[in-house]
C-alpha cells in the first residue's frame, strides 16, 4: 500500500523491544526526514525518543500506521481506521506540531528518562501493565490487560500520592494518577478536551468509583456520559508517594516513584 501511495521509502522490521529506538536515531542521524511507527502505542513511543534530540526537538518527523492494541495516540490525531488511507498519509505534507512529555524516575538503582506522547501515570495503570506482562490468554491482543485488571480490581487498594506544582503540594489518595498529554488512555477518553499542541499536561487523579464508571461507559455501553474527572493543568509535576508504585509512560513501565513529569511545547512534528 506504501508503494502503491508513491512513498520513497527503507523499510526495517524490529527483533526486539526497545529496538525501534536505536533505528529511530540512527535514521534521523542519516538524515531521513520521516520515520514511520508501524504499530501501536509501544511502538510509537520507541520511536518518539529514538527521534527526540538532548535539547528537546525532533531529528524528523514522525508518521504513525497504526497496528497495535490499543492506539491511544492514532486516535488522538485522528487517523483513518482503514489502512489504505492511513498509507496515504505518508506521502502528504500536512503536519502537526505536538508537545512530546517526559518523565525521569529511578529504575533498577538508576535514573531513567522517557519521551511520552500520550499518557504516562504511577499507581494501578503501571501495575497493571506489569501483572499483564505475566498474563498469557490466547483470546486476542487485548486478553493480557483483562485479565490482569479482573485479577488485580477486587483487591486493589487506593495508594497515597504527594503531588507538587510550581505554587503548592497537594495530597491525593487514589487508584491512580495519571499525566496526560491526550485524550485517551487504554481506549478511554479520560480526557476529551485535551490538546496535544497546548504546552500544557493533564494531572489526573482517579479514585476507584470513578474509574470502575469511566471502563464501563467504555467496555459496556452502560453509562450516559462520562463522569466528571477532575484534572489540574500543569507543564511540570513531581509525584511521590510513601508506598512502592511503578511508573509507566504510553505502556511501558520504567520505575519507581519519586517521578517528575513536564512537557516540551510543540516539540515534534506528526503527519496528519
Amino acid at each position: 500500500m506504501l508503494h502503491e501511495a508513491g512513498l520513497v521509502f527503507d523499510s526495517i522490521l524490529t527483533q526486539g523491544p526497545m529496538q525501534a529506538v536505536e533505528l529511530a536515531r540512527e535514521a534521523s542521524n542519516q538524515g531521513y526526514d520521516l520515520v514511520v511507527a508501524v504499530g501501536g502505542d509501544g511502538t510509537v513511543n520507541e520511536v518518539v525518543n529514538g527521534l527526540m534530540n538532548c535539547d528537546g526537538k525532533a531529528r524528523a518527523d514522525l508518521g504513525v500506521i497504526y497496528t497495535g492494541t490499543t492506539n491511544d495516540f492514532a486516535r488522538n490525531i485522528d487517523l483513518p481506521k482503514n489502512l489504505r488511507q492511513n498509507c496515504q498519509l505518508m506521502v502528504d505534507s500536512r503536519r502537526m506540531q505536538v508537545d512530546v512529555g517526559v518523565v525521569e524516575c529511578a529504575g533498577e538503582g538508576q535514573a531513567r528518562q522517557r519521551f511520552f506522547v500520550n499518557v504516562a501515570g504511577a499507581g494501578f495503570d503501571a501495575h497493571l501493565m506489569e501483572e499483564a506482562r505475566k498474563t498469557i490468554l490466547p483470546l486476542g491482543p487485548k486478553a493480557p490487560y483483562v485479565g490482569a485488571f479482573l485479577k488485580m480490581a477486587p483487591t486493589y487498594d487506593p495508594k497515597d500520592f504527594m503531588l507538587s506544582f510550581q505554587d503548592r503540594q497537594e495530597a491525593r489518595r487514589a487508584f491512580t494518577v495519571l499525566v496526560s498529554n491526550g485524550k485517551y488512555a487504554g481506549s478511554i477518553p479520560f480526557d476529551p478536551e485535551a490538546d496535544l499542541s497546548d504546552g500544557q499536561l493533564e494531572v489526573m487523579t482517579l479514585d476507584p468509583p470513578t474509574l470502575l464508571k469511566c471502563l464501563a461507559q467504555t467496555y459496556l455501553a452502560l453509562l450516559e456520559g462520562y463522569p466528571k474527572i477532575d484534572y489540574v493543568r500543569a507543564n511540570t509535576v513531581q509525584m511521590d508517594s510513601t508506598q512502592r508504585l511503578p511508573v509507566q509512560a504510553d505502556g511501558e513501565v520504567l520505575g519507581e516513584l519519586p517521578a517528575r513529569f513536564r512537557v516540551l511545547p510543540r516539540a515534534l512534528r506528526v503527519v496528519i
